[in-house]
């Protein structure tokens, strides 16, 4: 280093490159920036237009990068400005101190006053690849962040769910209220976690469903004969489900007004709950009691029915 005829050549070249980071920084802090990036005498006008399109990011974006070089400039010069036996080459320090408090301050001052416009567009594309990136691994470790989020308060609800039926499992049990039935259904229910729709849904070869125009006499008579108190109506096929019949619904209306045994079900329907095959069964639970429905029609990724599930069938 004592060899060296410009030892603060290289601190100097970092000063004015901060100096011009803080250009970018005094340019978007100021009031009158886009007058300034509008201007017809800046030749820069795509650089312009991203810097107004980002102001905030590339303003922070700057000042780290100002703040870095002046940083990296005082170090190096430390190292380069005194020798090995403690002598200090007060002639560079000196002349690099004023060279940096002229061009640090004197940068962005002639900036706001519309100078020197050209080289500090020329740096911009830094601090706004330095903004998209921070802004990309920012929103990356946030949506990691929401999706850990959600999946625990997903475990803590089922974790909920699990302590709520083993406090009553205990409590009915100890007053001799439950049964080897109920007690295989609540831990049935434990296991619901890794479970989806698809492994206990009622595949849609066996589905028992009614067309739209079909009479509720016959709607009634299909669901005494198969067992089923819901059945899904479709129009035209089942990969367009309408609703569900319920014959709760109908019994009370059927014996007071004959007519009413004729009228067709898509009168007498509720609304269906859809859901995708891959829902997890604790989340699809809760929706089902959300909503206070039943039975769910099950879709697959093509939006067509691949089946139903109920609560029982959650249950059972």
């Amino acid at each position: 280093m004592e060899d060296d005829p410009f030892p603060s050549l290289l601190p100097a070249t970092l000063l004015f490159a901060a100096s011009l980071f803080g250009g970018v920084y005094a340019l978007l802090c100021s009031p009158l920036r886009a007058n300034l990036l509008t201007s017809p005498s800046t030749r820069w006008r795509l650089r312009s237009e991203n810097l107004l399109a980002a102001p905030d990011g590339a303003m922070l974006a700057a000042r780290l990068l100002r703040a870095t070089l002046v940083t990296s400039a005082a170090l190096l010069a430390a190292t380069t400005l005194v020798l090995e036996d403690g002598t200090i080459r007060w002639l560079h320090l000196v002349g690099l101190v004023l060279f940096g408090g002229l061009v640090l301050d004197g940068v962005p001052s002639q900036v706001v006053q519309g100078r020197l416009l050209a080289p500090v567009l020329f740096v911009s594309p830094l601090p706004l690849s330095i903004h998209a990136i921070t802004s990309t691994l920012w929103h990356t470790f946030s949506h990691m962040l929401g999706r850990a989020s959600r999946r625990t308060e997903s475990q803590n609800r089922t974790e909920q769910r699990a302590a709520q039926l083993l406090g009553l499992a205990h409590k009915h049990q100890s007053e001799k209220r439950l049964g080897s039935t109920e007690l295989k259904m609540i831990g049935r229910l434990l296991d619901l976690p890794e479970t989806d729709a698809a492994t206990v849904m009622t595949p849609r070869t066996a589905i028992t469903a009614v067309a739209a125009d079909t009479s509720v006499a016959d709607a009634i008579d299909l669901s005494a004969k198969e067992g089923h108190t819901r059945i899904p109506v479709y129009e035209d096929d089942l990969d367009h489900v309408l609703g569900v019949f319920h014959i709760k619904d109908v019994l009370g209306l059927v014996k007071e007004e004959a007519a009413a045994a004729q009228a067709p079900v898509r009168h007498h329907m509720r609304n269906s709950l859809s859901v995708p095959e891959t829902v997890r069964l604790p989340a699809l639970l809760e929706q089902m009691q959300s909503e206070r429905v039943h039975l769910a029609i099950v879709v697959d990724e093509y939006g067509g029915t691949a089946g139903v599930v109920t609560i029982e069938d959650l249950l059972e």
